[in-house]
């Protein structure tokens, strides 16, 4: 009964708070607050004062019960004035491998007229899970929760706040609902507001620590193939743009065009060619999943096989092509590794599996 009773309630914030692009603007009327649990003690102590000045009839005591509750409703007009007002833009967050926490940094800009004190981001549902993991320990989403540094932004400043997600499976991630808070200035209360700003990003599969990178073939004869003799410089066609190829080996003019065939004109990382040369096409390393599946038994390990060996062919400069479609669409990632963290993805959502 609980699980339909909270996900109703989930559905009905998110209809309140319906996607951003930009930056939004936190109004008055999406601000909540409730006391914390030090105000419901703060609260009980209070109810305790005035039992006992009514058994006894001691004025003092009435006069230092109402004396706190006073500063009670002054806190609670200074908790709830310190959200309305506040800019907030979720930015872009970067690709990570499986098991890294994905870093997210909220950039919050204060009204002009008044300061933000007080501030933190989370989980606008901590014990959501991420990723889609099922495995995540109270450790991991602990992360997702509010943190205890707090944050003060002058009127008119900016700040950016931090908050990181456990990552456990490869694939996309969305960035979840998140919510902005603050206790200031007791910790009496606490005001909060939602953020729903769409931002996804791509998780690679999680390397493998150590794997031999496999002998190099010689690359077939084809079509585009040059009959120069191995070691010459002969050019040889166009190729994926691989990481550590010299700047003036991409070929800029195909990129330029690209670019400029899609709307604002902004390259992807799919757009990058590189001229390759015949003395580069003799040999290279063939990274396919066919190969990786005889040496790691099954498609998670393949993938974090493949993983392994492309990083470890672009730290050594050994030159190799990677047979694994996808990946594109992405410009804040990786393309190569983006495709092996979208690997079957298209299978499991036709599969009807989330």
């Amino acid at each position: 009964m609980t699980k339909p009773l909270r996900r109703r309630w989930q559905r009905w914030f998110a209809r309140r708070f319906p996607p951003q692009q930009g930056s939004s603007t936190i109004a008055n009327g999406k601000v909540y607050i409730l006391p914390t649990g030090f105000g419901w003690g703060f609260v009980l102590a209070l109810l305790v004062l005035v039992l006992i000045g009514i058994n006894y009839s001691n004025n003092l005591i009435y006069g230092l019960a109402f004396w706190l509750a006073g500063i009670a409703l002054v806190a609670l007009v200074q908790t709830q004035r310190q959200l309305p007002g506040l800019s907030v833009r979720v930015k872009q967050p970067a690709a990570v491998f499986a098991g890294e926490p994905l870093r997210l940094e909220i950039e919050a800009t204060a009204p002009a007229r008044r300061a933000a004190r007080g501030l933190a981001v989370s989980l606008a549902w901590p014990n959501d899970q991420t990723n889609g993991s099922s495995r995540a320990n109270s450790t991991e989403k602990s992360k997702g929760r509010a943190a205890n540094k707090r944050f003060y932004i002058d009127a008119g400043g900016q700040q950016v706040l931090p908050l990181s997600l456990p990552t456990e499976q490869r694939g996309r991630l969305a960035v979840p609902l998140l919510r902005v808070v603050s206790n200031y200035p007791l910790g009496l209360f606490q005001s909060w507001s939602f953020i729903h700003q769409p931002r996804e990003t791509v998780v690679y599969p999680k390397p493998l620590e150590h794997a031999a990178l496999p002998p190099a073939t010689s690359a077939p004869q084809g079509a585009n193939a040059s009959s120069a003799q191995p070691g010459s410089d002969e050019y040889d066609g166009l190729r994926r743009y691989r990481a550590g190829d010299p700047m003036r080996h991409i070929a800029w003019k195909s990129v330029a065009q690209k670019a400029s065939a899609r709307p604002g004109g902004k390259p992807l990382a799919s757009d990058f060619l590189s001229k390759a040369f015949h003395a580069e096409a003799d040999e290279m390393l063939q990274f396919d999943m066919r190969s990786a599946l005889k040496t790691a038994g099954d498609n998670e390990a393949a993938l974090s096989l493949l993983c392994r060996w492309v990083l470890d062919a672009r730290s050594s400069s050994v030159a190799y092509e990677l047979l694994v479609d996808g990946g594109e669409g992405f410009e804040f990632a990786d393309t190569e590794l983006a495709a092996l963290a979208l690997y079957g993805a298209d299978k499991k959502a036709s599969g009807g599996h989330g």
